[in-house]
């Protein structure tokens, strides 16, 4: 008996048994693919075969009154008062200048004009710049006032 030998089909070149089965299972994705999307999709509308009822909206019934005739006179009393209370604060505001500075301040002394330009500078100093002096000028007006500040009296101006 002679002995046949088979290949596989997927070995055997030319073979259409792979690309078959591979066709078949991409078909069999693509109805699961669209078996999906139609699931996802929505139902369209009913229609109704017979118009709607008007629908009666029902009014609301008014408020029952259970403010006695104290409380009515009180509501009506804050009302007033949260009315009037911005113009009468500015009444008050216009009539009294409005807030003024608390706590100590210093007075304030005006000058007649005859103090050295440079405030601080002692009588006879020229009324320039401090970095216009000469070295004569410097020694004579200011050194002294210098060194008492920073030395407080613990030296000599050279």
């Amino acid at each position: 008996m002679a002995e046949s030998t088979t290949t596989p089909a997927a070995e055997t070149p030319g073979s259409t048994d792979g690309i078959d089965a591979l066709g078949a299972k991409i078909d069999k994705l693509s109805d699961a693919l669209a078996g999906f999307v139609t699931a996802m999709t929505p139902a369209p509308a009913a229609t109704e075969s017979a118009p709607a009822e008007p629908v009666a909206e029902a009014t609301p019934a008014a408020p029952e009154v259970t403010e006695t005739e104290d409380q009515r006179i009180a509501r009506l009393v804050s009302e007033g008062v949260a009315a009037a209370l911005p113009k009468a604060i500015q009444e008050h505001v216009e009539t009294t200048g409005g807030p003024s500075r608390k706590g100590l301040v210093a007075s304030v002394t005006e000058t007649d004009g005859t103090a050295p330009a440079t405030p601080g500078l002692p009588e006879g100093a020229p009324a320039k710049p401090l970095h216009e002096y000469t070295q004569d000028e410097w020694r004579q007006h200011i050194a002294p006032i210098v060194t008492g500040a920073v030395f407080k009296g613990r030296g000599e101006a050279e």
